[in-house]
């Protein structure tokens, strides 16, 4: 596994986000921080009127602004994730190829 965490532009340690990936099948995860300030009853106020879809202030997201110093480490990452997912595509399709070749020699 690999992380890397970014901090918002602004600062604000809410805003950070953390995108992890699987080195092994180029799975890329994108992780928030949700916030838990609120009392239960005030957060199942807010989910509430979420799912009626009524409207608030400042809407139901918040956001996380990347610094462009990030943006060449997020771009590698993204790129790392792709080049491992065509790889484990190409692993898979390769044994579907070989496993069906099998079956159909057994067959004859």
């Amino acid at each position: 596994m690999e992380f890397k965490y970014l901090t918002c532009k602004c600062g604000d340690f809410m805003h950070t986000v953390r995108f992890t990936l699987d080195t092994e099948d180029g799975e890329l995860w994108i992780e928030t921080h949700m916030n838990h300030e609120l009392p239960w009853y005030m957060r199942a106020w807010v989910a509430l009127r979420y799912v009626l879809a009524m409207p608030t202030k400042y809407g139901h997201f918040d956001v996380s602004m990347i610094e462009p110093k990030d943006v060449g480490d997020l771009r590698d990452m993204l790129d790392c994730a792709e080049a491992l997912q065509s790889k484990t595509m190409a692993s898979r399709t390769l044994r579907q190829t070989q496993e069906k070749h099998v079956t159909t020699n057994e067959v004859l």
